[in-house]
């Protein structure tokens, strides 16, 4: 009687949590039917934005004032400032925060100057900082041109064919080098006045007019090679400008690349770096602020920052898509928890208003999803030059981003779209169908999926001299590759399962996926031979997806990926984290696929167990033409993968019921943990937990802890960044983090407590422990 009661006590504490939370979303929503958090880096994204306006002859002295005490609250005792909450001083950040400081009038002698010059003058000074924060200072004359690598306009015109193009960049990269090239062609210098000069951050004054040298540490590596070709380069700018017959039609046509990449909200790819820079670049070309380009650009910075009584904050790049996705997602499932647990009468928490927050629930879901809708990209961006005949049909991070969009987003999109019954069911299916379509095609070679290209995997340009401020290339990684597997999982093999059959094909067949009028997915054969048959055919009122979406294609995606999971992992058990601090992020997307995972084997009819006791190393199922994509063997290791990843997650966790994990391990390349535990992260190691094991005690600790610690408005506290920017360089704090994975674990665990089997079992899910190899 006392476990019931202490149950009942634990399900009334959890619904009480869960119906706070959903009403701080409801409070949040925008009234277009978005949410959208505070995307908050370091202060050098502050820091550097106010020199690098006063290019343009906007000034704005209450909002420097406002800077000045955002920078001085956040220093650190020593004088620095870091690139993350609590983090280490860092030498760039704070050379560009002095600078800035002393543009908008801090004296010299002030303390957090003379604080903030120590720290730099014992970190070497402006000769080791890396060459972003010297391409700032050049820009007024600070550092020598001279001393900076060349990116020559020509850039552009090599084929796309050729190891090295502007294609083999990441999108991030791309842009900037682009403005780059400009700017370090034409070298501008921008005048300062005497007192906004910071050549007392040299530790050698020689420097002031040399630089610092570029030296090779090996003679046969990649670094020594871009040198090598760095030194070539600038033998070619010292030739007479006649010699030079291809430089004023390449700055034309970097010029015309820039101006044709301008988002209709005036950014460049929705972030802030190239943004700036392309701004800048045009500005050296001779553009004046009326200019309909450079004005669009200005103005649509303004939308970038975030201003209170005591701070300005100008946010790297916005999240909007991104966190609707995932807020939908959590109040989804949060609404189905509870109903599917059938809350009875008489606990102590329900009351005649729980229909009526159902219903406004219910309303603001159905607003958000509609919202994703609109948001869908039909053009072809940037990708199109490695998938051309894919058509288009994904979704971006930003409001506006049509040139850039990413795989990550499309996939929670579309599983955060397939989680909720709409009014306009048929234009949702076609458009996850569409996004789905989009998402296959971006699968990397090694099985993988990235954030926005595919197969952006040249090592030999992640050596760059640019690299050491921004990430060249864009890596696949698990974590990626998980949410992908997880949108794939969750429409195609459990609430798509009966739309979709498996047709058998002949070389001579034409087989297309559409969606019929009842907007199931159905596999017709069709006699179609050509791109323009095709678009004829869907005049005559078909709706295609452009793509053979059958099982096979799907499995056999899922095979390549899961190949790539298994040797992604880490000795420990964990997996790396790209774009979430860090392994616990990456470890909890691997193990969130594995209750599809059961699925696809629940699907596919297979016995491991019989199969192994005969002997043999292809799956023995009769009722499936599948067995050439999965065997025994690559599923019991991806199984002992996830197992080991779970035990992991186990033996981290703190002395208070959390998780918590730091930016530093990004830098020292394995585990660093916090002492403090997050709210994300310890909802991410729940969520991870809880798909292998139901029962684990170590999961009932961390839910117990999102207990103790959320907030009366139904909100929860993080003062850590738990979001992967550019790793060790620059990362990211999601306001909403903290919210909206902690509902999904509560709501998770809810759903367990309430169910026949789970928890009160204790069903440690499909792992037989004799069958493991």
């Amino acid at each position: 009687m006392k476990s019931l009661d202490l149950n009942v006590c634990l399900k009334n504490k959890i619904l009480s949590s869960i119906i706070k939370a959903q009403k701080y979303f409801i409070s949040r929503q925008h009234q277009d039917g978005y949410w959208v958090g505070l995307l908050e880096a370091d202060v050098s994204v502050v820091s550097g934005f106010i020199p690098l306006i006063k290019i343009f002859g906007i000034t704005n002295h209450r909002r420097n004032q406002k800077a000045i005490k955002y920078f001085l609250d956040n220093q650190n005792q020593d004088g620095s400032w870091s690139m993350y909450y609590k983090g280490q001083g860092s030498l760039d950040v704070t050379i560009q925060t002095y600078f800035c400081l002393k543009i908008i009038g801090v004296n010299l002698n002030d303390d957090v100057m003379q604080k903030a010059r120590n720290f730099i003058l014992m970190n070497g000074g402006i000769e080791k900082a890396n060459t972003y924060t010297k391409i700032i200072l050049a820009l007024f004359g600070q550092y020598p041109w001279s001393a900076l690598p060349l990116i020559p306009p020509e850039i552009i015109y090599l084929p796309k064919w050729f190891y090295i193009n502007i294609y083999e960049f990441a999108s991030w990269t791309r842009a900037t080098i682009l403005a780059f090239s400009i700017i370090l062609t034409l070298r501008p210098v921008f005048n300062l006045l005497d007192n906004e000069q910071i050549f007392e951050l040299y530790k050698d004054a020689k420097k002031i007019k040399t630089g610092e040298a570029f030296r090779i540490k090996k003679k046969l590596s990649a670094e020594s090679f871009f040198i090598i070709i760095n030194f070539l380069l600038s033998v070619y700018e010292r030739l007479p400008s006649f010699l030079k017959f291809t430089r004023k039609r390449a700055l034309k046509s970097v010029e015309k690349w820039i101006i044709e990449h301008q988002e209709n909200d005036g950014s460049w790819g929705g972030i802030m770096l190239p943004w700036l820079f392309s701004l800048i670049a045009l500005k050296c070309l001779g553009y004046d602020n009326e200019n309909p380009v450079l004005k669009k650009g200005l103005n649509g910075l303004e939308d970038f920052i975030t201003e209170n009584d005591k701070y300005i904050i100008l946010q790297p790049a916005t999240s909007p898509v991104w966190d609707t996705a995932w807020s939908l997602l959590a109040l989804s499932n949060s609404i189905k928890s509870l109903s599917s647990s059938s809350i009875s009468k008489d606990l102590i928490l329900y009351d005649s208003s729980f229909d009526d927050l159902s219903l406004t629930l219910r309303k603001c879901i159905e607003k958000a999803a509609q919202w994703l809708l609109k948001k869908q990209v039909m053009i072809k961006g940037d990708w199109k030059i490695k998938n051309p005949k894919t058509p288009s049909g994904c979704w971006s991070f930003e409001f506006e981003n049509q040139f850039y969009p990413d795989i990550d987003d499309t996939s929670i999109v579309c599983c955060a779209l397939d989680s909720v019954k709409m009014s306009n069911e048929n234009q949702k299916r076609k458009a996850i169908l569409l996004g789905l379509n989009w998402v296959l095609d971006m699968q990397n070679n090694d099985g993988s999926w990235a954030a926005f290209d595919r197969n952006n995997t040249k090592r030999l340009l992640k050596h760059i001299p640019y690299a050491d401020f921004i990430t060249p290339l864009d890596f696949g990684s698990p974590d990626i590759t998980a949410h992908v597997l997880y949108t794939l999982g969750n429409l195609f093999f459990e609430n798509y399962k009966n739309d979709v059959s498996y047709v058998k094909t002949n070389k001579k067949e034409k087989f297309k996926a559409y969606i019929n009028n009842e907007g199931f997915i159905n596999i017709k054969n069709i006699d179609i031979k050509s791109d323009e048959n095709i678009e004829n055919f869907s005049n005559q009122g078909h709706e295609f997806g452009y793509r053979y979406i059958l099982y096979k294609d799907i499995l056999f995606a899922i095979r390549k990926a899961i190949i790539y999971l298994i040797n992604s992992q880490e000795k420990d058990g964990s997996w790396y984290g790209r774009w979430g601090v860090n392994y616990i992020y990456g470890t909890s997307k691997v193990l969130q696929f594995y209750e599809y995972f059961l699925l696809l084997l629940q699907k596919c009819n297979i016995s491991l167990q019989t199969s192994i006791q005969k002997g043999s190393n292809k799956i023995l199922n009769k009722y499936s033409s599948i067995n050439r994509y999965f065997d025994s063997k690559i599923l019991l290791e991806f199984q002992n993968a996830v197992l080991k990843g779970k035990k992991w997650l186990e033996l981290i966790i703190n002395d208070d019921g959390g998780w918590g994990e730091s930016c530093d391990s990004y830098v020292e390349n394995k585990y660093i943990p916090l002492k403090t535990s997050t709210a994300s992260q310890t909802a991410w190691a729940i969520l991870g937990i809880l798909a292998v094991d139901d029962a684990s005690c170590y999961a009932k600790k961390g839910i117990e802890f999102l207990l103790n610690t959320q907030n009366e408005d139904g909100s929860w506290n993080e003062s850590y960044y738990t979001g992967g920017g550019f790793p060790g360089a620059f990362y990211l704090k999601y306001e909403l983090y903290k919210d909206y994975f902690p509902l999904l674990a509560l709501s998770k665990y809810y759903k367990l407590i309430n169910s026949n089997k789970g928890i009160n079992k204790g069903i440690n899910k499909g792992i037989n422990k004799g069958m493991l190899i």
